[in-house]
């Protein structure tokens, strides 16, 4: 299940983690992608159905700052972590083996500070 939380900072902004990050405000009327694909993948031809491809990757671990407003983690499936610190306008990869052994299997569910 991707993950989906309320703003710890505005109870009416919904997010949800996809290939994107989506945000909605009106009750989940209209989404907002929020960032672009974080999961690098690069776009496979649908056309053709075969069960044995792989999923692709998506984000699965969304986390928001209960101090900062605009500081949100995203990870993915395919172990890219990002961050952004201006509510999704820019997202920097956190991906140095210091994030990764620090953020480790445990962001899902986390709330970043």
């Amino acid at each position: 299940m991707p993950p989906l939380f309320f703003s710890p900072h505005n109870p009416h902004t919904l997010y949800l983690g996809t290939q994107f990050v989506l945000k909605t405000t009106d009750e989940g009327k209209s989404w907002q992608a929020i960032s672009p694909d974080l999961t690098g993948w690069s776009k496979v031809d649908e056309s053709e159905h075969n069960p044995d491809r792989p999923r692709p990757p998506a984000i699965d671990a969304l986390a928001a700052s209960t101090l900062d407003a605009g500081v949100m983690w995203a990870g993915t499936t395919n172990r890219i972590v990002q961050l952004t610190r201006d509510g999704g306008g820019a997202l920097a990869e956190s991906n140095s083996a210091r994030t990764r052994s620090a953020v480790g299997d445990s962001l899902r569910g986390a709330v970043a500070s």
